[in-house]
């Protein structure tokens, strides 16, 4: 499996954590965004993204035997904050 991480903006995001069901594996992206997973299994499986200052986001995936497989772009959106009111 293989895919892109980017932001909302469109921009390449490096060093996002990308794991899936399927796998115990966990990659980083590459400068360019770029991920590849292997060893996933068949079926449908949730490919995870995370990086540090963006909310996690998730894409559903099915694998099929033998085949590469493109998640697409994995798209994370900044996290904001919400102020706690005292």
């Amino acid at each position: 499996m293989y895919g892109n991480a980017v932001s909302s903006t469109g921009q390449p995001l490096s060093s996002a954590l990308i794991s899936s069901t399927g796998t115990t594996t966990t990659v980083q992206s590459a400068p360019n965004g770029s991920f590849t997973l292997t060893n996933v299994a068949v079926g449908e499986q949730t490919v995870t993204a995370s990086a540090p200052g963006y909310a996690t986001a998730t894409a559903d995936v099915i694998v099929t035997k033998d085949q590469s497989v493109n998640a697409g772009n994995i798209v994370l959106t900044v996290e904001t904050n919400t102020p706690v009111n005292h």
